[in-house]
């Protein structure tokens, strides 16, 4: 039996759009893709700690998982499948490599983020602003985001315009790497208008 789990990405949640177009193309198949939400009910206390533990707990340590991710559920998954034995494939859609460098570089927010303990974020799951604690900056610093080790089947999907993760960091993590099939699309962070593309391509992968 295989388990297969879709990880969200940062400020999103179970409703994404991208999430429930492959569940729903997945269940024609009779393949259950489960959603968690991420933010537990509590995004202000964010983690990827927390993420992970988790999704460990949904895992059946019994059976192979293939995982999904998009963004920050992409560096989850990566994360995931370098800590577990049972991962059988990795399915990401831009994830987020470097993200540690990426946010901390940004002393202009995470300094006043840092002072006032919190700050506001988007969010679009929620589709307002709430409250995130700084906790989720210095929990990030613990975790690897760039060099994994694990040869898990992987497939990736990068936008060539994404401006949040770019799309060089991908190209750079595929390089040289023989169980990873890379995708450079036309599209953005969001991938929407890729997906009956991806969804071609994930069909052959999983099968």
């Amino acid at each position: 039996m295989m388990q297969y789990i879709y990880l969200h990405g940062f400020a999103s949640g179970n409703t994404a759009k991208k999430a429930n177009f492959f569940k729903a193309k997945l269940a024609n198949s009779k393949i259950e893709l489960i959603i968690p939400d991420l933010n537990e009910g509590d995004f202000a206390n964010l983690t990827m700690t927390r993420q992970i533990n988790s999704i460990k707990k949904l895992i059946d340590p019994k059976q192979q998982v293939t995982l999904f991710g998009s963004s920050m559920g992409g560096l989850l998954a990566l994360l995931l499948a370098e800590e577990l034995n049972n991962i059988d494939r990795l399915i990401l859609f831009a994830p987020a490599f470097q993200m540690v460098k990426r946010w901390t570089n940004r002393t202009k927010e995470i300094e006043p983020w840092k002072q006032a303990g919190s700050k506001m974020v988007y969010h679009y799951g929620y589709n307002k602003e709430v409250p995130l604690n700084y906790s989720f900056i210095e929990d990030l610093k613990k975790h690897e985001d760039e060099n994994f080790t694990k040869h898990v089947p992987t497939l990736i999907f990068h936008g060539k315009q994404d401006t949040v993760v770019p799309n060089e960091v991908s190209t750079k993590y595929a390089q040289g790497k023989h169980y990873i099939s890379y995708h450079e699309v036309d599209s953005d962070h969001g991938l929407e208008d890729q997906l009956d593309y991806m969804w071609e391509i994930i069909q052959k992968f999983i099968q």
